[in-house]
């Protein structure tokens, strides 16, 4: 009998937490079916679906008329710039963000996850990163001279005037990749996230796409894996990945020089013989491989280690990260480090996060252990 009664009190407790659960229909830019799903249940908050443009101010409607004591997270992921602002959003309000049991959080779900002031992941919960990319469903239409706006499909699913295009000319299109990903071409749109910031109007005027990429997301890490009391700001987290993108400019354009002069002729031929796909890779691996070098500048600059001639392509995938982390001198596994932390505290910290991000293969992701999460600084709260 105590069992039926324990039972149906379980049963009533489940159904009464479901009956106060509000699902919070703002409208969003996408498909009903494609937008986030927010819903408070009590003091909790509940995010899941893809990160799409938007999100992060439907998320600050429901924190701004809601007392919210928790939010769980559980995502695949998706616009990584839209992550960092929801991210900002969740250290505006000193969000406790959680990915609890049977969750997951990947992709810009993690960056997002970053911005909680206290963090924590659940013994069953899955915590996935991998690096962004700008090329993972394929390019802008390329007519031999530049890029159209209109998106193809991935790459397997090409249209074939596209395919005919890029083969007949591969080394303008890899030409036009490096000047893309290093931002030769159009005027950087990493610091576009947050309209309102007046740094945005400030950084029109400089070009360099990946490198401020890479030091955006560098400073949005350090800021974020501060102490529980450290307080910052979007307006600060903006003008130092500024400040750090000016500096990396030499390593930039030296990246930019050695593909020229030394890797261009053979990927022209790989692409020659293995056509579309394989220009796919090779777009995404010199994305990769630029950010490492960018990376590689911000060691520098920190006087974290000697990084001297370091360039990503002339090391196997496999070996690029343990090569940056012995040049870096940052351990994987403890927070040994020889760092001054020039670029700030917890700036190697920072740079052995963003090195096991960038780890990652663009295609695939990578499950971090508890342990991991948290001696990097992903999470702050352990788990008892």
């Amino acid at each position: 009998m105590k069992i039926i009664v324990s039972f149906l009190i379980i049963v009533f407790f489940i159904f009464v937490q479901s009956a106060n659960a509000k699902v919070h229909n703002i409208p969003c830019m996408k498909n009903a079916q494609e937008c986030m799903k927010i819903e408070t249940s009590g003091n909790i908050m509940r995010i899941s679906g893809g990160v799409t443009s938007g999100d992060a101010s439907r998320i600050g409607r429901v924190l701004g008329s809601n007392i919210i004591s928790e939010i769980h997270l559980n995502s695949p992921g998706g616009d990584s710039a839209e992550g960092m602002r929801i991210g900002l959003m969740f250290r505006e309000h000193r969000s406790f963000v959680r990915v609890a049991d049977n969750a997951s959080c990947a992709s810009a779900c993690t960056v997002a996850f970053l911005g909680g002031r206290i963090r924590a992941i659940d013994d069953n919960a899955s915590y996935l990163v991998h690096i962004y990319s700008g090329y993972m469903d394929g390019f802008d239409r390329y007519d031999g001279k530049s890029f159209e706006s209109t998106k193809f499909q991935r790459a397997d699913k090409t249209n074939f005037v596209w395919k005919h295009e890029l083969v007949k000319d591969p080394k303008g299109f890899l030409r036009w990749i490096q000047r893309d990903t290093h931002g030769f071409e159009r005027v950087d749109s990493a610091f576009h996230f947050l309209e309102k910031s007046r740094i945005v109007r400030e950084y029109n005027s400089l070009r360099s796409e990946r490198s401020a990429k890479v030091a955006l997301r560098f400073s949005y890490l350090r800021n974020m894996i501060q102490p529980i009391e450290y307080r910052t700001s979007e307006d600060a987290i903006y003008r130092e990945g500024q400040a750090l993108t000016a500096k990396l400019e030499k390593k930039r354009i030296e990246s930019y020089q050695h593909y020229m002069t030394h890797k261009l002729e053979e990927d022209v031929a790989q692409i020659k013989r293995g056509g579309a796909s394989v220009a796919h890779i090779i777009a995404k691996r010199i994305e990769r491989d630029t950010a490492f070098n960018i990376i590689a500048g911000i060691c520098e600059i920190n006087e974290t280690g000697k990084t001297g001639d370091f360039i990503a392509s002339n090391y196997k995938a496999t070996e690029v990260a343990d090569k940056l982390f012995s040049l870096c001198k940052i351990s994987r596994f403890d927070d040994s480090s020889s760092s001054k932390d020039l670029l700030g505290p917890r700036s190697s910290h920072a740079l052995r996060m963003i090195i096991t991000m960038f780890e990652s293969r663009i295609n695939s992701t990578s499950k971090l252990s508890q342990e991991t999460l948290y001696n990097y600084g992903f999470k702050n709260l352990k788990n008892s």
